[in-house]
């Protein structure tokens, strides 16, 4: 696997969705933030939460110093920038439950033509190799 491609901001995008739980979610973007030989764009999902979920992640963002990205403008204005400083968010009209929540996720990643695209709950913590160990394998073996 090239490490070009791996350093590729149109590479590897992450959907996380959470609901209503910032410890969690705070747990899950602290792993794939510290992801090793891998920048994977993540997708925060909110399926309609509370705001204050919200204002809790926003605040250890800012601390951790990455940039919240809200709408397209902000992520074209910043795609060529380093994903391991930025997170892209969006926030659902309603709850629509696990299965349907992820896809706005999916549809934001497709239409920015991410080669992969991952799927995770706020419940998920990665080990440092995990996302870098999976993409390796898919590119060894594209029959996967």
């Amino acid at each position: 696997m090239k490490n070009r491609s791996l350093l590729n901001n149109n590479y590897l995008g992450v959907v996380v969705l959470f609901w209503n739980d910032y410890k969690k979610t705070i747990k899950c973007l602290n792993s794939l933030f510290n992801q090793n030989k891998i920048y994977p764009l993540i997708v925060l999902v909110d399926n309609n939460s509370e705001q204050h979920y919200f204002e809790k992640i926003t605040i250890w963002l800012k601390k951790k110093k990455i940039k919240i990205l809200k709408n397209k403008n902000d992520f074209y204005k910043n795609r060529l920038k380093n994903n391991k400083k930025k997170i892209y968010y969006i926030k659902n009209k309603e709850n629509f439950g696990c299965g349907l929540g992820h896809n706005p996720g999916y549809r934001f990643l497709l239409s920015n033509k991410f080669k992969y695209i991952a799927r995770m709950d706020n419940d998920i913590v990665v080990l440092k190799e995990t996302l870098h160990n999976l993409v390796k394998r898919l590119e060894i073996n594209n029959t996967i």
